[in-house]
C-alpha cells in the first residue's frame, strides 16, 4: 500500500526551529519518522510531502520526500506562520497518482482540501493561547508593539484555527487520531455528531533507548556538584521557555548551584539569551541546541536531577515528558492539554498551573527533597512502561489504518 503522509514540517523545519535541512528536530518530527518506519517495517511505501527550501525529490532513511518550495506570502509578512495558512493551498496538488492512503500528520492541514478518504492526526488543541500572555511574550519577542499589531492577529488567529482549521477537518475527514483526549471532549461539546470519528492514541516513548543508565563521564565531571534541570523542547513561549527563564532567575536566588540546560531552538532564543544577561545567569543557564535525538538526547535525561516541561498552550501527550518519565527522572509540568493525560500529580511527577512562582516552588521542592525524586521517578518509569510503550501505539495505528 502507498502512503502519501502531508506534513508541513517534517526536515529541518526551517522556520520555526532556525535548523539544517535534513535533520529531525522537535516531537511531532520523530513522531511522523517513526510512523513511516512502522509502516515501512509492515510492506508499506511511504512518501512525506513537506515545505523545502526549494521543489526537490530524495530518499531519507528509507522515506521518501517531496519538498515544495512555497510562493513566501507569510515569511515576507513574518509574525504569520506559513504552515497551515500557505501550506494547505499546494499540498493537494504534490499527492501522487496512484497513492492508496493520504494521511495528515496534522489535523489543521484539512482545510481546504478535506475528504471521506483522507485520515489525520491531532497533536493537541493549538486555539488555547491566553490573551494576555500572548500580547506580551510575542510583543516582546517580535519586537512589535502588541496592542497594535498583535491583538487583531491573536483574534483572526485564533477564530480560524477553532472554526475554520478544526471544525472543517473534524466534519470533512474520514476519521483522526488525537495523542491526548482534548479533542474528544472538544468534538464531544461542540460538534457530538462528529464525536466517533475521533480515536484517542496516546503519544509513546522507546523504553529501549530511553531508560536509566550510568552518567557520561565526561558530562558529569562538568556539572559534578551541581543541580541539573533540564527544558527538552523548542524555545518558544508555547512550549513555557519564557516561565523556564523567569523561575530559574527565583531558583538560583536560594540555590545558586543550580543549572537550566535547554535542549532545543527557536524563535524566541533571541529573548532568552537578552534575559540571560539582564538576569547574570550566565554561569547558570546554557543553551545547547538541537542535538541527536536518539544519540545524545538519552546522555542527558540521565544527567538531569529533574525534567521541566512548563506548557504554556498548545500541547499533546509530550514525547519530552514521556522520555524523561521513561528515564526514570522526575518532571514538572503544566496543567495543560494532554499533559493533563500523562502526569498525576505527586505521584508520578508534578502538575502545576502555568506559574511563574508555582514552577520556581515545584523546582525547590525537588532540589531539596531527594526522596520525592526517587519515588517520582520510579514511578514515572513503570507508568510509561504499562501506558505508554510503543508496541501498544503500533498496535493502536494498525487498527487505525485497517492494515
Amino acid at each position: 500500500m502507498r502512503f502519501n503522509i502531508v506534513s508541513c514540517y517534517f526536515l529541518g523545519n526551517q522556520q520555526v526551529y532556525k535548523t539544517t535541512p535534513n535533520k529531525l528536530v522537535g516531537g511531532a518530527e520523530i513522531y511522523l519518522y517513526d510512523l513511516s518506519q512502522y509502516l515501512i517495517s509492515q510492506g508499506h511505501k511511504v512518501k512525506v510531502i513537506q515545505i523545502g527550501e526549494k521543489d526537490e525529490e530524495f530518499i531519507f532513511d528509507n522515506i521518501e520526500i517531496k519538498s515544495v518550495k512555497l510562493p513566501g506570502i507569510c515569511r515576507k509578512i513574518g509574525f504569520v506562520p506559513e504552515n497551515f495558512y500557505e501550506f494547505n493551498w499546494f499540498w493537494k496538488n504534490n499527492l501522487d497518482k496512484n497513492v492508496d492512503r493520504v494521511h495528515l500528520h496534522y489535523l489543521q492541514h484539512g482545510w481546504p482540501h478535506a475528504s471521506n478518504d483522507m485520515t489525520a492526526t491531532c497533536h493537541g488543541i493549538d486555539f488555547d493561547i491566553p490573551k494576555k500572555e500572548y500580547l506580551k511574550y510575542q510583543g516582546e519577542i517580535y519586537h512589535f508593539p502588541h496592542k497594535l499589531f498583535l491583538s487583531p492577529f491573536y483574534t483572526f488567529n485564533r477564530f480560524v484555527n477553532r472554526k475554520i482549521f478544526f471544525n472543517y477537518s473534524i466534519k470533512n475527514l474520514k476519521k483522526i487520531v488525537s495523542v491526548d483526549s482534548s479533542l474528544l471532549r472538544y468534538a464531544q461539546l461542540e460538534l457530538p455528531d462528529f464525536r466517533n470519528k475521533i480515536n484517542v492514541v496516546y503519544n509513546y516513548v522507546d523504553t529501549d533507548i530511553f531508560k536509566p543508565q550510568l552518567i557520561d563521564s565526561t558530562l558529569k565531571s562538568k556539572f559534578n556538584g551541581k543541580f541539573v534541570i533540564l527544558f527538552p523542547r523548542n524555545l518558544s513561549i508555547g512550549r513555557g521557555i519564557h516561565y523556564a527563564i523567569e523561575a530559574i532567575n527565583i531558583v538560583v536566588k536560594k540555590h545558586p548551584e543550580t543549572i537550566l540546560l535547554i535542549i532545543g531552538d527557536g524563535i524566541a532564543k533571541e529573548y532568552i539569551l537578552k534575559k540571560i544577561k539582564e538576569y547574570r545567569l550566565e554561569n547558570n543557564v546554557f543553551i545547547l541546541g538541537h542535538l541527536d535525538h536518539f544519540k545524545d538526547l538519552p546522555k542527558y535525561y540521565n544527567l538531569a536531577d529533574a525534567v521541566i516541561i512548563p506548557t504554556a498552550y498548545a500541547e499533546g501527550t509530550s514525547l519530552s515528558c514521556l522520555e524523561a518519565m521513561a528515564t526514570a527522572k522526575p518532571v514538572i509540568t503544566t496543567n495543560v492539554g494532554g499533559l493533563y493525560d500523562i502526569i498525576t500529580n505527586l505521584q508520578d511527577g508534578l502538575m502545576i498551573q502555568p506559574d511563574i512562582s508555582q514552577l520556581a516552588e515545584a523546582i525547590i521542592k525537588l532540589i531539596e527533597d531527594s526522596s520525592l525524586r526517587l519515588r517520582l521517578g520510579v514511578a514515572a518509569r513503570d507508568k510509561v512502561i504499562s501506558k505508554f510503550n510503543k508496541t501498544s501505539w503500533q498496535y493502536r495505528y494498525k487498527e487505525f489504518f485497517n492494515i
